[in-house]
């Protein structure tokens, strides 16, 4: 199976007038909104918090139905994303803004959990382009996908727990992810 993965609803729409091999999947999931809990992703517990952050940013009178659907679809995306294993790709289409920065970190995170052996194939296509408004460039650009490695998944994960930790600590405020990528690399070993 190969699952491409999407920052938006815009790029998908864009990937399925031309689409790549594969089925689609949104990651329709905002980090600069409220903080990430501190438990383990796709529980009900994370899945509740999330839904309730992003319900509150929804339009008056919306926000119980809307909190709803969003679990729903919270739901759906980590099933999904748990359900592709060793032998499947993942191809991950981003580009440089800050929410996309945080999302893939989100998702190496995820990735990461998993011993290395049950982990699908990861691929990332990464252009400072809006992907929404280019149907052409899936073809031409999936040739320049970069094959993610394992170190690519500890140090995302890594990203994302100093990211989290800071949005934790500030919810109003944005984390710098260079900020964050300084922070990591001056811990490592």
């Amino acid at each position: 199976m190969i699952l491409n993965i999407f920052n938006g609803d815009c790029a998908a729409a864009a990937w399925r007038r031309n689409p790549t091999p594969g089925d689609c999947l949104v990651w329709r999931e905002n980090y600069l909104v409220g903080a990430p809990p501190d438990v383990v992703s796709g529980t009900p517990r994370y899945i509740a918090a999330r839904a309730a952050a992003l319900a509150g940013v929804a339009a008056d009178g919306a926000a119980d139905k809307c909190c709803e659907e969003i679990a729903a679809d919270l739901e759906n995306m980590e099933r999904r994303l748990a359900g592709a294993g060793a032998g499947d790709t993942l191809v991950l289409w981003f580009d440089v803004c800050p929410f996309d920065r945080a999302m893939l970190t989100a998702l190496l995170w995820r990735l990461d959990s998993r011993p290395p052996s049950t982990r699908p194939h990861a691929v990332l296509v990464c252009r400072d382009i809006d992907w929404g408004g280019r149907t052409d460039d899936f073809i031409r650009f999936l040739g320049t996908a970069v094959e993610l490695q394992p170190d690519d998944f500890s140090d995302g994960a890594a990203m994302w727990r100093v990211w989290s930790e800071e949005r934790r600590r500030n919810p109003a405020a944005a984390p710098d992810m260079p900020a964050c990528m300084r922070r990591v690399a001056s811990t490592s070993t």
